[in-house]
């Protein structure tokens, strides 16, 4: 197994250039994936190097992506106050499946299958594409 990144801030980008973004500061707002925005914050992460696993840290509004209760297929991925641990699978170099586990199994950070916009993020239990996690200098 690949070492985990090391932690600092970066943009989490899918292949498309999408990147996980957090519009808005408060506690359950949904974590989007969106095109970059231009604003400062809002699509950079603190990802945190927790040996095993990995938070992801909001570094405009200081909230972390993950789930409120239960991991489970279709959760919405949403800003909480505290950390949230992510498991990483490397599918190629600084390309990774972000990932929680579940009773049925490992669920995916993807796009949600809600069709809005702004589009939002939730569990798959596909992985879809993985995530490039750009360090940002």
């Amino acid at each position: 197994m690949a070492p985990l990144p090391p932690s600092g801030p970066y943009q989490v980008k899918q292949p498309n250039d999408d990147l996980l973004s957090l519009l808005e500061n408060f506690v359950g707002s949904p974590v989007n994936i969106l095109r970059p925005s231009g604003n400062p914050g809002e699509q950079e992460w603190h990802l945190q190097n927790e040996g095993d696993s990995v938070t992801l840290k909001n570094l405009k509004h200081n909230l972390y992506a993950g789930v409120d209760g239960d991991s489970r297929r279709g959760a919405p991925i949403v800003g909480l106050p505290g950390p949230f641990k992510w498991k990483l699978k490397e599918a190629e170099p600084f390309k990774f499946f972000l990932y929680v586990d579940s009773p049925e199994g490992p669920l995916y950070l993807d796009y949600s299958p809600l069709l809005i916009y702004p589009p939002r993020s939730a569990l798959n239990p596909q992985p879809g594409k993985p995530w490039t996690l750009q360090f940002l200098e």
